[in-house]
């Protein structure tokens, strides 16, 4: 069973919000009838509705038995258990008083028993009696966690010995589970933790017949899932794996016209900020999307200078604002002079003050290529990026850095060498070493041990964050071709990086120890036509690199763990309206394609323009490995799709009674066997010696009265009830467990 507390209560009807990935609903009493209250047609509408949706109906009980029980009469049969009641103060004569109580008025109003269930917090199994009555047939305990616990990077392992020491109290009896799906009435922040505490009641439960539902407190109440849909991705999981339907699908949406887009995600409100520019270069768009790919905001014009050439939009986050920072680059029609323009967006997608230009009277020609993803350094409070010098003859990279008030650092020299292309920047950034790592394309005619005329190299550099300092050039590769890209692995304090090699038959990876480019893993080869963009995920410790297919119109990805074991691989983006219409392949395409971290869920966005017309958004990349994957520095959790949790009692327990006798009569009569063969060869071997004949005589006299006791037992139990002696045995009352 699997539903939430208050869908349909005092705080609204829900249910059509979840019934799909629901299928149980607690309806309380308390909601409906209590002293300030009798709204008795609600309270039948709860019910009614939810036999109708086909959904299972446990049923909490308030203070008024009496009422209660008279309300309910009418959907007694459609009842499955009876919660009693939540975190009572009882010792455990006083539970079995109670419930001895309870069970005499349902006997009076004429109506079959049920099962009793009650609720306790971890504090009341540990120290208490109460869950200890023997009348009591369900125990439900709460999976929730101190919420001055809330930023402790050992959460979940604080909740999985919380759970097994509940569990381990309360033995071999159904239990259900509550998930605390609640921000604690407000006293809960870290919406990152709350999320990540809602699958590991799952995975406690999965494999253990004795839990029989997973309940989450509470949807519609203040603070609940409802006012927090990031939990609602978790439960979607659990009910997925639960009920079989399977992982959630990415969902494709068209967002803006135009192509060479990028992505941010907002993990504060689960959203995306996706931008573009227009095909004729004319414009800057930029459009806020839910998690599921819903536009929230109709597509912004961003810049302001229509007149001009604008191009390669970057996007980053900023939770110290909570504002989205875009830039892009700028070009005068009449002198071809260019600089990089920025604006701010709020979190919910309004332009926040004008375009500001970020390279004033700079003569350099700016240009931001894909692999130049703009990102936001939290621990200097700056928005950072690199970006290509295009001066003819002079392609080189450059560094710049916004503050979140807006201040434009200097523009910072990464690499230059004229005539020598340097190019195709990529930025990671490492907080905990403050420095960011550049990679670039380094195409010098005079690099050390190049493959072939046509190769490049892959060349790393190490700028400190705090006193801007540029180290050495050192080179991580001599057989690169282009589309190289670096990212931090923050969980495992290294980088990664990927490039395309010379020969544009495979892409390539190295794992790097420092930014100096000295301490590397040997090279990698990744299963994909060629190297793009790259990004690292801390949620599910996971790298995900996206990239054009080079025969078709689709987008290859490829998603694998930090040892490069490949976890899933396909294809996005697939169609094409101009190949459609023209029936032509190569006539359209999927071009510019940027993948990023979801750091909620663990899972991948990403973007590509159709046929340059239209720039499209893919949610949740990579959902059927990822969701649900937590990285704790020791490795994952179970995958989730590993089982169901059965309802009910097992069955089996009579079969185990049974297989113990069986081997027990086995075990003895062999005893005896044994017995009377030594025995029988004392005596044999006794040659006249009285003595051991005498004790032979008694061996066999002990094996004869163990035979008798042993067919006794066999008699006994047959009469009381044969199967226990053969056959399946199933408990008098709870054979089918609770549906």
């Amino acid at each position: 069973m699997f539903g939430y507390y208050h869908v349909d209560s005092q705080y609204g009807d829900f249910k059509d919000e979840v019934k799909d990935y629901t299928n149980t609903q607690l309806i309380l009493q308390e909601s409906f009838l209590r002293s300030d209250l009798n709204n008795i047609q609600e309270f039948n509408d709860a019910f009614d509705e939810t036999i109708t949706l086909g959904h299972k109906i446990v049923y909490v009980l308030g203070t008024d038995w009496n009422q209660g029980l008279n309300a309910v009469k009418p959907y007694w049969n459609n009842v499955e258990f009876i919660y009693l009641a939540d975190e009572p103060s009882w010792d455990k004569a006083t539970t079995e008083t109670n419930i001895t109580n309870f069970k005499n008025l349902v006997t009076q109003a004429g109506l079959a028993q049920k099962q009793i269930a009650i609720n306790y917090t971890p504090q009341q199994i540990q120290t208490g009696t109460s869950y200890q009555a023997v009348n009591l047939d369900i125990i439900g305990f709460e999976a929730y966690v101190d919420p001055a616990k809330q930023d402790d990077p050992n959460i979940l392992t604080i909740l999985e010995d919380q759970i097994d020491a509940s569990k381990q109290k309360i033995g071999n009896k159904k239990m259900f589970i509550v998930i605390q799906a609640y921000d604690r009435n407000g006293v809960w922040k870290n919406m990152t933790s709350i999320q990540d505490i809602q699958i590991t009641p799952y995975l406690k439960s999965y494999n253990d017949s004795n839990v029989i539902g997973l309940f989450m407190f509470s949807y519609a109440r203040s603070g609940g899932t409802r006012d927090n849909p990031t939990l609602k991705t978790a439960h979607q999981l659990i009910s997925d794996t639960l009920l079989g339907k399977g992982p959630i699908e990415s969902t494709i949406t068209d967002v803006t016209t135009g192509w060479g887009g990028s992505l941010a995600f907002n993990p504060t409100n689960n959203t995306w900020m996706v931008v573009s520019h227009h095909h004729t270069m004319k414009d800057i768009f930029a459009r806020l999307l839910d998690n599921n790919g819903n536009p929230l905001t109709v597509m912004t014009t961003v810049d302001q200078e229509p007149t001009f050439l604008t191009g390669g939009p970057e996007v980053a986050y900023s939770p110290d604002i909570n504002k989205f920072l875009i830039v892009w680059w700028q070009e005068n029609i009449t002198d071809t002079s260019a600089d990089i323009y920025g604006r701010f967006m709020s979190a919910d997608g309004a332009l926040l003050g004008n375009a500001f230009n970020l390279t004033p009277n700079d003569s350099r020609v700016p240009y931001l290529a894909e692999s130049s993803i703009m990102q936001y350094d939290s621990r200097n409070k700056k928005f950072v990026f690199a970006f290509e010098n295009r001066a003819p003859g002079n392609v080189s990279v450059y560094l710049k850095t916004v503050g979140i008030d807006g201040t434009v650092g200097p523009t910072l020299m990464i690499a230059e060498n004229p005539p020598d292309f340097l190019g195709a920047p990529s930025l990671a950034i490492n907080e905990t070493g403050n420095e960011y790592c550049i990679s670039y394309q380094n195409a010098g005619a005079n690099q050390p041990n190049k493959l072939a005329a046509e190769s490049s190299s892959l060349a790393v550099k190490r700028i400190d964050a705090s006193t801007m300092q540029v180290g050495p050039e050192t080179f991580v590769s001599n057989d690169m071709y282009y589309n190289g890209g670096i990212v931090y692995n923050s969980q495992e304090d290294k980088y990664f990086a990927t490039w395309t090699n010379y020969a544009l038959s495979t892409g390539l990876a190295k794992t790097l120890n420092s930014c100096d480019g000295t301490d590397t893993d040997d090279t990698e080869d990744i299963d994909i036509s060629t190297s793009g963009v790259i990004s690292y995920n801390p949620k599910s410790n996971t790298y995900a690199l996206i990239a054009q297919d080079c025969c078709s119109v689709r987008n290859n990805y490829i998603i694998f763990d930090t040892s490069l074991n490949v976890l899933e691989q396909g294809t996005v983006f697939t169609d094409s309206k101009k190949s459609e219409i023209t029936g032509d392949p190569e006539a359209g395409g999927n071009f510019a394609p940027v993948i990023m971290a979801n750091t909620n869920n663990g899972t991948y966005g990403a973007t590509s323009s159709m046929d340059y017309a239209t720039t499209r958004f893919a949610s949740n990349v990579g959902s059927t490995v990822l969701l649900g994957r937590t990285y704790s520095g020791s490795g994952f959790p179970p995958p989730l799709n590993l089982g169901v949790p059965s309802e009910g009692l097992p069955t089996d327990l009579g079969q185990l009674i049974e297989a113990i006798f069986s081997w027990s009569l086995s075990l003895i009569g062999l005893v005896i066997f044994v017995r009377f063969f030594y025995a029988g060869f004392l005596w044999f071997t006794a040659a006249g010696n009285t003595s051991n004949t005498s004790k032979a005589k008694d061996i066999m006299k002990n094996a004869v009265y163990g035979a008798l006791i042993l067919f006794s037992a066999w008699l006994i139990l047959n009469t009381i009830n044969p199967d226990l002696v053969g056959g399946g045995f199933d408990l008098p009352g709870l054979s089918g467990g609770m549906p």
